[in-house]
């Protein structure tokens, strides 16, 4: 991810002169992705590397107000990272309830990560990443969405124009993935940057009024993604014995 790295703080006179930064090692794009692993590795210049045994890590998020930037910490970072906050790596959980949609981080903040490498009790050395955080695509008027026309039809023979319109994001271009979910998985037959398309659909679950879920991501160039469901009940045509003799 593209980052500020703020100057290194050195807290007494080391020994030997170290170092200390970070290296972004997963979710590294120029905003991070809120669904995704974040995975920040430490780096070490210098002959005292070998000695900084402790660490600490901190989280914090930018409260904005305006010019006069303030951060307020992040409490319960243990439950949140995927590894230990006095390792020399930490990792912050992408999504941690997807139907619920929960991540580990906000949508469009600023975040500050903190790291205290000691070599002893009295020397030790701070270095601070700050990076920003994704957002997936939004409706941009409360007449956006995607929709399935008509709401009805017979399998095979019924042409379903389905679309979605009006979604915006800062990271364009935007894509699309159509799919619809059968007793034998989900089955996607759109992908791509065309955000509209006619086609027929199978049958519904006839133990449920026939009905057909067919689910709608717009995805953002950072691979972020909105979703949305629409109902539509696709029965079998009817054939009649009189049809079947011919």
């Amino acid at each position: 991810a593209t980052t500020e790295i703020y100057t290194l703080s050195l807290h007494d006179a080391l020994p030997i002169w170290s170092g200390l930064s970070f290296r972004c090692a997963s979710n590294c794009q120029h905003k991070v992705s809120t669904r995704l692993k974040l995975l920040i590795k430490k780096e070490c210049t210098g002959i005292s590397c070998k000695l900084l045994t402790t660490y600490r890590w901190s989280l914090y998020v930018s409260l904005d107000n305006g010019s006069n930037q303030s951060w307020s910490k992040v409490h319960h970072l243990e439950d949140l990272a995927l590894t230990s906050l006095d390792g020399p790596n930490l990792a912050i959980g992408g999504e941690l309830n997807k139907a619920a949609n929960k991540s580990a981080l906000l949508n469009s903040k600023t975040y500050k990560i903190t790291l205290i490498a000691w070599l002893d009790e009295e020397n030790y050395e701070v270095d601070d990443f700050v990076f920003h955080t994704n957002s997936p695509p939004s409706k941009q008027d409360k007449d956006a969405g995607c929709f399935v026309d008509p709401k009805q039809g017979e399998a095979v023979v019924t042409e379903f124009s389905i679309s979605c319109f009006n979604w915006t994001d800062t990271d364009r271009p935007l894509s699309y993935q159509f799919s619809y979910q059968t007793k034998f998985g989900l089955v996607v037959f759109h992908s791509g940057w065309r955000p509209n398309l006619t086609t027929d659909l199978p049958p519904g679950n006839e133990a449920n009024n026939h009905s057909l879920i067919v689910l709608f991501e717009v995805f953002d160039s950072l691979g972020d993604s909105s979703e949305e469901k629409v109902i539509v009940q696709v029965w079998l045509k009817a054939v009649s014995l009189w049809e079947n003799d011919f």
